[in-house]
């Protein structure tokens, strides 16, 4: 892990003192950003039609990964803020190659679902008010999926050491 961390410091020093030739920074995050949005446009209508109920303010992702193995254990924590009144669900976005073993909201586990594939029905044990700030916390565990995209999850090696990173951030998160 020690090793793991070294390399993220040293890759980001490298990395600053780089020139980008083909491609600055502003241009990789625009390219980025449209793949994401044909992307978004592309899914299924209904499955986005749910989040319309509540404004993400913040994700804290808390992991657990071994570079060697293929698996990732975590925990992701959203905060959010209901735009309607009545809020008693909502939804989230979650690969079905990744297993939810439980949600935590307001001290207490509460009930979900995956009424489809790649969704998240989240049912709030108290209903939220428009502009009410809350959060709640998943717990998952799996094997990551290889995703399409540039980054989105890559095991390696970097000098014979195992290493696992993505370029996903923020919209192929």
């Amino acid at each position: 892990m020690k090793k793991l961390i070294l390399f993220i410091i040293i890759c980001s020093f490298t990395n600053t003192y780089a020139q980008i030739n083909e491609w600055d920074l502003c241009d990789i995050s625009e390219s980025e950003m449209k793949g994401s949005q044909v992307s978004y446009l592309n899914q299924n209508l209904q499955k986005n039609q749910f989040s319309d109920n509540y404004d993400l303010k913040y994700h804290r992702l808390e992991l657990a990964i071994n570079p060697i193995v293929r698996y990732i254990t975590g925990a992701i924590t959203s905060y959010f803020v209901a735009t309607k009144n009545d809020v008693n669900f909502i939804y989230f976005d979650v690969s079905d190659s990744l297993i939810v073993d439980s949600v935590l909201f307001r001290g207490n586990f509460i009930a979900f679902e995956n009424p489809v594939s790649d969704l998240l029905k989240i049912n709030l044990s108290a209903p939220l008010s428009d502009g009410d700030l809350d959060s709640l916390t998943v717990y998952y565990h799996g094997i990551p999926p290889s995703g399409n995209g540039f980054g989105s999850f890559v095991q390696s090696e970097h000098e014979g050491e195992p290493i696992i990173w993505t370029l996903s951030e923020p919209y192929g998160a």
